[in-house]
């Protein structure tokens, strides 16, 4: 059972060190991006109640009191 060589060792530590940067920095993006968050949550509601809406034949009532 032989030892990995010094070099690559370091080489992993060093690649280890690069992976741990980036996500702190993908971490840090996002929670300071409070428009962003806000505009994808009041995305995510908006589709939520049309799908609800949808699925309860609500949209089907109101187009048929409108009329054609």
């Amino acid at each position: 059972m032989s030892e990995r060589p010094r070099g690559e060792q370091e080489e992993e530590k060093e690649e280890e060190k690069r992976h741990e940067k980036q996500e702190e920095s993908w971490e840090e993006k996002w929670r300071h991006d409070p428009v962003g968050t806000f505009v994808w949550a009041t995305i995510s509601i908006w589709a939520g109640l049309v799908l609800l809406a949808a699925n309860t034949e609500y949209l089907m009532e109101v187009a048929q009191r409108r009329g054609p």
